[in-house]
């Protein structure tokens, strides 16, 4: 199982690093305290955890994915044009062979497996989160945007929140 390895901190220490964050410039968000009022993602709880556990990833991470990238909506579309719970964009899409990307199922199954592509390709969390909002190519130039590196303290605080409340 790839598992994060980080520090597990609650969810207080999140939102006490995100406001120490923010005081030295950077506009990290680490909403942990709308976790527990949150019911939009149970509905998708158990086939998290079924894809999850399929791919051998932490169900816990791919919901913080979801929660970041769609707010578990499974008609999001993003400006880029990134569609689905996990927001795959047309292009990845079509290499995953994922022909329904609005169908919930369809589209946890292909962002876990492409999750799971990058966990392997840089045996980072940090940087295999960098390459699902980025692009690995960014991350393999070293080219790293500072809204991917938000993005993937969001995911991972999200992770960590998610951690200790148990799914």
């Amino acid at each position: 199982m790839i598992t994060v390895t980080h520090r597990p901190w609650g969810c207080r220490q999140l939102i006490l690093v995100a406001a120490m964050v923010s005081c030295l410039g950077t506009s990290t968000v680490l909403a942990c305290q709308s976790i527990n009022a949150e019911r939009k993602g149970a509905r998708f709880r158990y086939m998290i955890v079924t894809v999850a556990q399929r791919h051998n990833i932490d169900p816990d991470l791919v919901r913080a994915l979801v929660k970041v990238e769609s707010n578990f909506n499974p008609m999001a579309v993003s400006k880029t044009g990134a569609r689905g719970l996990t927001q795959l964009m047309p292009g990845t899409q079509r290499d995953l062979k994922v022909r329904w990307v609005f169908d919930p199922h369809s589209n946890l199954d292909g962002g876990t497996r492409y999750l799971k592509s990058q966990l392997r390709r840089f045996r980072s969390v940090r940087k295999a989160l960098w390459a699902y909002h980025a692009g690995p190519a960014r991350v393999d130039k070293g080219t790293v945007p500072r809204k991917s590196r938000q993005y993937a303290n969001r995911v991972l605080g999200y992770y960590w929140c998610f951690k200790r409340e148990g799914m």
